[in-house]
């Protein structure tokens, strides 16, 4: 995804002129506090083409920005408008560096639906929670684990 760097908080106006000209205004979270954060205006035509990924929020995007190294980012939210859903109007990033955990999303696919006995009956099927948060996933490959002994 490409980017350009922006200075600053916007206000209402200068953000409105920034989506006519097809950028979306965004920030990319690095560290801890406001200082930690960069200020960024994405190009809606790569914003849209990520938003139709069901695993947006769990995919890595290299985010390029001008005289800076490529950023590994996750997209932690975007922002559509209340009306029409197609509108981006914001986008946030957390910075991915291996190694520090990250609490992700993972959306739930049911397979088979319709050769459920009680949904074959007449019966429906209501999904309640369509994305789930693993409770202790651990990021580090299986191989460094640490081993838990046995009492």
């Amino acid at each position: 995804m490409a980017g350009t760097l922006r200075e600053g908080v916007f206000t209402r106006p200068e953000l409105r002129e920034l989506r006519k000209k097809g950028l979306v205004p965004g920030r990319i979270q690095t560290g801890k506090g406001p200082k930690g954060a960069i200020y960024v205006a994405m190009e809606l035509a790569s914003l849209r083409r990520a938003a139709q990924y069901r695993t947006l929020h769990n995919r890595l995007w290299k985010v390029c920005l001008p005289d800076r190294e490529p950023l590994t980012c996750l997209i932690r939210e975007m922002q559509t408008h209340h009306i029409n859903d197609e509108d981006i109007i914001h986008v946030n990033f957390v910075h991915y560096v291996p190694g520090v955990p990250r609490m992700v999303e993972v959306p739930i696919e049911v397979l088979n639906l319709e050769r459920s006995p009680g949904v074959k009956r007449g019966g429906s099927f209501s999904l309640v929670m369509p994305t789930v948060r693993p409770p202790h996933a651990d990021p580090r490959p299986a191989g460094q684990q640490r081993a838990h002994a046995r009492r």
